[in-house]
């Protein structure tokens, strides 16, 4: 005779965890991106840009903030207005207007 043996059955419990989520970016602050990328006197008037591709994005990013403000264009155009972009001398605005794509970026975000 065979000895048989009882077997043992052992639940098994399986424990899913989803997987870790990488942490968001925090939102990118487009004042502090100003400041960095330009140089201002006693008065808060932009002398000079010292970063051009940070000022870009700042730029744009103010106005695709501005675009998802309810309310009419005039409304966007005060919220740009009042963030300060008083420049001393305008030479170098030929400069900010040929960075590749800006103009499109910019109209396709107004």
């Amino acid at each position: 005779m065979a000895r048989t043996q009882a077997m043992r059955i052992v639940p098994q419990v399986v424990i899913w965890m989803p997987p870790p989520q990488k942490p968001s970016a925090p939102p990118i602050d487009f004042y502090t991106l100003l400041k960095q990328a330009v140089k201002r006197d006693s008065n808060n008037t932009i002398v000079v840009v010292l970063q051009y591709l940070p000022f870009m994005q700042a730029i744009v990013g103010f106005c695709k903030t501005a675009r998802v403000f309810p309310g009419t264009p005039a409304d966007c155009a005060r919220y740009l207005g009042a963030i300060g972009w008083c420049f001393a001398d305008q030479a170098n605005f030929g400069c900010i207007a040929d960075q590749k794509g800006l103009v499109d970026k910019l109209s396709a975000t107004l």
